[in-house]
């Protein structure tokens, strides 16, 4: 993935008050110090309002 890639995906459909949680984990090789392999998990809740 470059590194000026967004992230992005698609909900439908969704109304005023619901309350959105959200996961995902990223893996990916990388060239620091002798390089290698790292990840990431990132998660969240969104409530959707006016």
């Amino acid at each position: 993935m470059p590194s000026d890639y967004t992230l992005h995906g698609t909900m439908n459909p969704v109304y005023v008050n619901d309350i959105l949680d959200y996961q995902d984990y990223l893996t990916f090789r990388h060239n620091i110090g002798s390089g290698g392999t790292a990840s990431v998990t990132f998660a969240g809740s969104v409530r959707l309002v006016y």
